[in-house]
């Protein structure tokens, strides 16, 4: 997950047009052979400085469905 591709971000990162939601999220899944997969997401528009300080990660089991918590 190091080196991160973001096509959909231009070089100024600005978003593409207005009604773009600011928090529309982008995903990243790592699978890991000794431990358990994980989900980094992130802004879709954050610019490739921002993406270091604006993620989160959730490793698999850490999570439940929403239907489930209401």
């Amino acid at each position: 997950m190091s080196n991160i591709s973001r096509p959909d971000v231009p070089v100024d990162g600005t978003l593409e047009t207005e009604s773009e939601s600011v928090a529309a999220l982008e995903h990243v899944t790592a699978e890991y052979d000794d431990g358990p997969s994980a989900c980094t997401m992130y802004p879709r528009n954050c610019t490739d400085h921002e993406i270091a300080t604006h993620w989160i990660t959730a490793e698999k089991g850490s999570y439940v469905d929403l239907s489930e918590m209401r």
